[in-house]
């Protein structure tokens, strides 16, 4: 991707930093979604109890694929 071409970074460590940013922060999301449910948006098909579990896994995923792409890249460099 772009970070191999502008960084000249190997695949494996570009895939992690991409997890790095794919990251969504629970202290931003969390907070406003509670605000919109007191004003009550949403709330009646649950959506921001749905965004909340959506971040919540989202941060799953992103924290999994980079300790699995990290792991990767510096198994390529010990050889």
């Amino acid at each position: 991707g772009a970070a191999c071409w502008l960084f000249r970074m190997p695949f494996t460590f570009a895939l992690s930093l991409g997890f790095m940013l794919a990251a969504v922060s629970p202290a931003v999301v969390v907070p406003g979604m509670l605000n919109l449910q007191h004003l009550g948006y949403g709330m009646e098909k649950g959506i921001p109890s749905l965004v909340m579990a959506a971040a919540s896994l989202d941060d799953i995923s992103a924290i999994t694929g980079f300790t699995i792409s990290i792991g990767l890249a510096m198994d390529q460099g010990s050889e």
